[in-house]
């Protein structure tokens, strides 16, 4: 006679034990990452010609979130109807689901004059260890930092800078005002793959595509870039 499992009598236990592991891993990343060693960071990987012009705020008292956002400044030059207006910097944030999951998205520079195509970049996805989260934390912050010189007004981005938040939607999912939107890479290998056929399609392709656009970005010296999305990223 086959041994019913513990899942099988009750289906909830598995869900219970990731939302509470979940729940210990992202308060251990909330320690290993205080405000000092945030601002650290921050200084470290040049917000200070950023930060010497604006606000940024460390929100970090819910448990379940964690938010590092640029601040609003006002702009020396007016809007299209000659009057001034405010920019709102671009943020970063660690947000832990009910169902155990860490959501670590990006948002732009906000304003009444310009924005982006997507409201956010999920740039990791899944279920992270404290430790996980806590060696990832520098280069998150440098994506928030390219993310606000490509989206502000007025900055003058580098043209790694410009070439990065394409780079991003290749790679990453976003969210968009009509909600969640796939990355590029699998819009591609969706199609692709629907015309070659689910399986051999995407054995073939997705290795090709992925190498095609990681030589690319290295040859542009976007090494960082890369490792985002390489495991452990």
């Amino acid at each position: 006679m086959k041994r019913r499992s513990d899942n099988e009598d009750d289906p909830w236990k598995n869900a219970e034990r990731l939302r509470r592991d979940a729940m210990i891993e992202f308060a251990f990343f909330k320690e290993l990452a205080p405000r000092k060693r945030i601002l650290q960071a921050m200084q470290d990987n040049g917000f200070e010609a950023i930060t010497s012009r604006t606000s940024f705020m460390v929100m970090d008292k819910e448990e379940d979130r964690l938010q590092i956002s640029l601040g609003k400044r006002k702009p020396p030059f007016p809007n299209l109807k000659g009057n001034s207006f405010l920019e709102r910097g671009a943020s970063l944030v660690y947000s832990r689901s009910e169902f155990g999951n860490i959501a670590i998205i990006i948002s732009p520079c906000e304003s009444d004059m310009a924005e982006m195509e997507e409201t956010h970049i999920f740039i990791g996805l899944g279920r992270f260890t404290g430790h996980q989260l806590s060696a990832r934390l520098e280069r998150d912050l440098r994506h928030l930092l390219r993310y606000h010189y490509v989206s502000s007004i007025g900055l003058v981005p580098t043209r790694g800078q410009r070439l990065w938040p394409k780079y991003m939607r290749w790679c990453c999912p976003t969210g968009t005002e009509n909600g969640f939107k796939i990355s590029k890479r699998q819009e591609h290998l969706q199609s692709a793959t629907s015309f070659v056929g689910s399986t051999v399609g995407t054995i073939v392709l997705q290795p090709l595509l992925t190498a095609l656009i990681v030589t690319l970005m290295l040859y542009f010296g976007l090494g960082d870039y890369v490792a985002s999305i390489l495991p452990g990223g």
